[in-house]
């Protein structure tokens, strides 16, 4: 990953993404991270909130939505 401290998007080897802050490398700030679903549906899990250190962390909505 290139992006040290700012603003990126960043898809994960398990099909997982995030589209947020960094900082040091890790998600850091504001972002959402949207689950992949092993299902292969419309649906998708999402978490829209804060994040320290590459963890969630703070105030933050999880959600389930289903595409049409």
């Amino acid at each position: 990953m290139s992006v040290k401290d700012d603003f990126g998007v960043c898809v994960f080897k398990n099909g997982d993404r995030y589209i947020g802050s960094w900082k040091d490398r890790l998600m850091d700030g504001l972002g959402l991270y949207i689950f992949k679903d092993d299902n292969d549906t419309l649906g998708r899990t999402i978490y829209l909130g804060e994040f320290q250190k590459g963890r969630f962390n703070g105030i933050g909505k999880l959600g389930y939505f289903q595409e049409a």
